[in-house]
């Protein structure tokens, strides 16, 4: 099974075109990529690599945003629209899964004959020569992956890193250091993260996901089986995952399991989930060298990453945080991670499912997830890619809620706004929950300060679940 867009190639950073762009690179020439897609969130990182390491970089985009205005600065020529004009004669061109078949700019490469690499196999060519370690999983890859590059810049180490979202600390989803090591998401959602030269492998858990590509759960789990074996010094698996025990024997003595070990460490992200990602970084760090006592304490510089239960500000008692959350599991985890937060105040969560078949496939477990909350507002899909399933909605998870009270459908975020909005009380927490374009959090925070006074949770007197 394959997404709707262009499909990755079957074995990226091996063709003639990766191949000839590597001697390139190895020769120590530099190259001109251009990038299909250059403002997402995994390409502008890799795009902001490649330039500084003197790559010369175009790209195309739908819409400008930030991460254009970066780009720029470091010399960048980012064009609005696709068209096949953008082109030039570049050494390669790099796309995403997400550009439609019919993009202008891969149909004029591939008329061309120009070499056309998926992200994946760009990201490689920037690893050769480095100790490459990769960072997967089902969940908390992102988190895990600016746990261990944040934690190598406090040891001194100075690494590359791309991420796919924003690290705090840094205040970037990507940058080229100056030592020999490079920390990496590894994506598993269309297996590119087989594509990678990898020297020590992390992989955070192991949970069926992405259903609009692969067949079943053993597909999915064979992946990180062969993810785990390409790893060439180490591979580190949390053994206290069911999913994710079934990679270790392949890894043999190579593996580093961590499983229910105890290291006391402060962290400053909360959540059950962040502890287990600390550990597994903090395995990735001694298995690269660094001593336990040195590595706790570079794990405690962490300060998060952007839109993973990030605090976006409070409005008359109410605290609002932003997820990325768009799997069951996720929304579980974020929703835990809220009731500790709120303490004695309510949880009130508004989730924007992600795609119509994961919507479909797991639309039994969102609502037992939701079931976390004390007020739950599902809104319409966001379909980033893949087929929209006619029958297939908001519904379709509220349906299935045991409390049809405080699970409800809705069009958009501003209904869901409105509608939220009075439940609230001084002491409570609400997180959006999206894998698409950025929650308007302030625009919520604007009803709140607009809405009168507000009780403590305490006074209201309301009934809710738990």
């Amino acid at each position: 099974m394959s997404h709707s867009g262009v499909a990755s190639a079957a074995a990226p950073g091996r063709t003639p075109a990766a191949q000839a762009a590597l001697r390139l690179i190895q020769s120590g020439q530099p190259i001109a990529a251009h990038f299909i897609g250059i403002c997402g969130a995994g390409m502008s990182g890799i795009a902001k690599v490649f330039l500084q390491q003197g790559h010369t970089v175009t790209g195309s985009d739908l819409a400008r945003s930030g991460a254009a205005a970066e780009l720029e600065a470091l010399g960048a020529v980012v064009h609005i629209g696709h068209a096949a004009k953008h082109l030039g004669r570049p050494h390669v061109v790099v796309f995403t899964g997400a550009i439609p078949s019919g993009n202008p700019e891969y149909l004029r490469a591939q008329q061309e004959g120009l070499p056309v690499l998926h992200r994946s196999q760009a990201l490689a060519l920037l690893l050769c020569n480095r100790t490459a370690v990769a960072v997967s999983g089902s969940h908390g890859k992102t988190t895990s992956t600016a746990m261990v590059a944040v934690a190598l810049r406090h040891l001194g180490a100075d690494p590359s890193f791309v991420n796919g979202g924003v690290v705090m600390d840094v205040g970037s989803s990507a940058a080229s250091g100056s030592g020999r090591m490079f920390v990496i998401e590894a994506d598993e959602s269309d297996k590119s993260f087989l594509n990678y030269p990898v020297d020590v492998a992390f992989i955070t858990n192991v949970d069926f996901d992405h259903p609009d590509f692969f067949s079943g759960r053993d597909a999915y789990e064979d992946a990180f089986v062969e993810f785990a074996t390409a790893a060439r010094d180490a591979v580190v698996i949390c053994l206290d995952d069911p999913g994710g025990g079934g990679s270790a024997p392949v890894a043999a003595s190579a593996a580093v399991c961590f499983a229910g070990q105890e290291h006391k460490v402060r962290l400053r992200v909360p959540g059950r989930h962040n502890a287990y990602n600390a550990v597994g970084a903090l395995a990735v760090l001694t298995a690269l060298g660094f001593p336990i006592a040195a590595a706790l304490e570079a794990l405690t510089a962490f300060s998060g990453t952007q839109r993973r239960f990030e605090f976006k500000g409070e409005a008359r008692g109410v605290r609002v945080y932003s997820d990325y959350a768009h799997h069951p599991t996720e929304v579980r985890c974020t929703l835990q991670a809220a009731r500790a937060v709120a303490g004695a105040g309510h949880v009130l969560a508004i989730l924007e499912p992600h795609m119509h078949c994961r919507t479909r496939v797991f639309a039994e477990a969102f609502a037992e997830s939701l079931g976390d909350s004390d007020y739950a507002f599902v809104k319409d899909i966001f379909a980033s890619r893949g087929t929209p399933e006619e029958g297939v909605d908001s519904s379709t998870i509220t349906s299935r809620s045991r409390f049809p009270d405080q699970v409800r459908a809705c069009c958009g975020w501003h209904e869901a706004f409105e509608q939220g909005v009075p439940l609230l009380r001084e002491g409570d927490v609400v997180v959006l929950m999206s894998a698409g374009p950025e929650p308007p959090a302030p625009a919520l925070l604007s009803a709140l300060k607009l809405s009168g006074s507000i009780e403590t949770s305490e006074e209201s007197g309301q009934t809710l679940h738990s």
